[in-house]
């Protein structure tokens, strides 16, 4: 009843406002078309009239404007739609993926790939779908496919050079890697591939200059390892163009003063005066070499020297003499002194053998394949000794002493099998194991 009221009143609002207009306005008025031409109305009506065409232009102008936002509302709404889908699909390719399911992966990438080709994301995850298969090839040619489009990504230039490099073809590496250290001049990981694939290709002088790059970008205290890098791809470089010992001894000499106690460089040197024959300083700097780095196959080196030479005596107190440690603060090496121990043993110098492995810290071995050396000599020393029921305990103890449980030391699992996994797994084992202890329903009183 109230909008019957109030419709009423409008209407009778506007028919007295026309009534109003047509009473101040009774003359007529003469009206021109834009075509030619003109015609006389009351000047009232011509006034109603513009007023209305005015007002249904507008009221026009209106609706467009309305029918057009909604359109892009609805179209908001319809690419919405389409992303939650999108992130859907590869949230469930993700998970397919992370579960191992590569089938299932690929088809849902292959999806995603198709809706949108520009998803440099899914193009890359469908890529290590086929790279986790084994299929290195199809994995490269969908980073290819994706390049075509987009030629300076970054992500599918590393990602190709990655997949280069495990298929051997260290140009092509090479190449990738340069397009984005050409887009990122200063991105350490693009010149640790540069640099790295230069290396694989020969092209030491390239090598040696993206790393010092490296070096350059790496905060001081952090580059010790890029050092050594460094110093290895000088020795390389000197190695394949010096033709003569003595050019090599000189460039060696020199690096050396970079790069001093590279224990590489030393080796190197001592390999030169072997064949000079200057037995007692290839000795010298093999024993620097093995000083600067703690590897036993330093002293392997300079004990077979001395053997071939037909010097036993000497093998052993070169070994020996390496073996000194040269600053208080140092600890004592546990595999050079068992080598020394299996070298004595080898000569037949049973009772200095003997004397040697007491002198061997059992606190120093730090895993349970060091402890296993460390026994397996034991049981030879007592085997030397006629004590072969000793010799065999001595192994025994080692392979079945109580931290040597499944899971554990020798015994640990490896591969995919993590802490937790092995954990569930002995749990799943008891089990079982209980059950099977139970007896059977069928022997049960009913």
């Amino acid at each position: 009843m109230t909008s019957r009221i109030v419709k009423v009143s409008i209407l009778f609002l506007l028919g007295a406002l026309v009534t109003y207009i047509f009473l101040l306005n009774p003359e007529s008025a003469e009206v021109s078309l834009p075509v030619g031409g003109s015609f006389k109305a009351p000047m009232a009506l011509v006034l109603l009239a513009a007023f209305s065409a005015g007002f249904f232009v507008m009221f026009l102008f209106s609706m467009l404007f309305s029918i057009r936002q909604q359109l892009q509302v609805r179209k908001i709404k319809k690419q919405a739609e389409m992303v939650r889908n999108h992130q859907a699909l590869i949230t469930s390719a993700r998970e397919q993926l992370a579960l191992g399911n590569f089938s299932k992966a690929k088809g849902f990438f292959q999806k995603v790939v198709d809706r949108d080709p520009e998803d440099v994301t899914a193009r890359v995850l469908l890529s290590e779908c086929f790279q986790r298969e084994g299929d290195a090839k199809a994995a490269l040619r969908i980073l290819e496919d994706a390049r075509v489009e987009q030629k300076q990504n970054v992500e599918l230039l590393l990602q190709a050079a990655d997949l280069n490099k495990e298929l051997g073809n260290h140009t092509a590496a090479f190449d990738n890697a340069a397009l984005v250290l050409k887009l990122q001049p200063q991105s350490l990981s693009a010149l640790e591939r540069v640099s790295v694939e230069a290396a694989e290709l020969g092209d030491y002088e390239k090598a040696i200059s993206f790393t010092k790059e490296r070096i350059k970008l790496t905060p001081y205290g952090e580059d010790e390892s890029l050092q050594e890098y460094l110093a290895t791809l000088e020795l390389a470089q000197i190695t394949k163009n010096s033709e003569q010992n003595e050019q090599m001894q000189a460039e060696i000499k020199k690096l050396l003063k970079s790069h001093r106690n590279f224990a590489p460089a030393l080796a190197a040197l001592a390999d030169i005066e072997k064949e000079t024959l200057e037995l007692d300083e290839a000795s010298r700097l093999l024993s620097m070499a093995y000083a600067a780095s703690r590897d036993t196959e330093y002293l392997k080196q300079i004990a077979a020297m001395w053997l071939e030479a037909e010097n036993p005596n000497r093998a052993i107190d070169s070994v020996k003499a390496a073996l000194v440690l040269k600053d208080r603060d140092q600890k004592s090496d546990v595999l050079g002194q068992l080598y020394l121990v299996k070298l004595l043993l080898h000569l037949e110098a049973n009772a200095e053998a003997r004397n040697e492995f007491t002198q061997v810290d059992e606190n120093m071995l730090a895993d349970e394949e060091q402890r296993l050396m460390h026994a397996l000599i034991h049981a030879r020393i007592l085997q030397k000794d006629g004590k072969h029921d000793e010799a065999f305990a001595s192994v025994f103890t080692v392979v079945e002493s109580p931290e040597a449980l499944p899971g554990k030391g020798i015994f640990k699992q490896g591969g995919r099998h993590s802490v937790d996994n092995d954990h569930r797994w002995r749990t799943k084992m008891k089990e079982k194991l209980r059950s099977r202890k139970q007896p059977s329903p069928r022997l049960s009183t009913p």
